[in-house]
């Protein structure tokens, strides 16, 4: 099986991506050594807003649709500030 270019990337991406993702919880364990599971909980989603939302107006990426702004709130909100305060909170009870 030949893989183009494109596909080749996008595989390594989703690699990366994983990776990345499987780090999340024993960083999070990390962090609860030193820091407030609140803390952690609201610290990734205000450092990854605060790298994101200059490159995404220096890359002049379009407005999302008016007509998906309120399920994007709703998986923001799920993704980016339930899970990890239920998981910072869970771990920090955990050995």
């Amino acid at each position: 099986m030949h893989l183009s270019k494109k596909e080749t990337s996008g595989l390594w991406f989703a690699f990366i991506g994983v990776f990345f993702f499987s780090l999340s919880l024993p960083m999070t364990k990390w962090a609860l050594e030193s820091f407030d599971p609140l803390f952690t909980a609201f610290f990734r989603p205000i450092m990854a807003s605060v790298l994101a939302i200059p490159l995404l107006f220096i890359r002049r990426v379009p407005l999302i649709p008016r007509q998906y702004l309120k399920s994007i709130i709703y998986v923001t909100v799920g993704t980016a500030l339930i899970w990890p305060t239920l998981i910072a909170l869970a771990l920090q009870r955990t050995t």
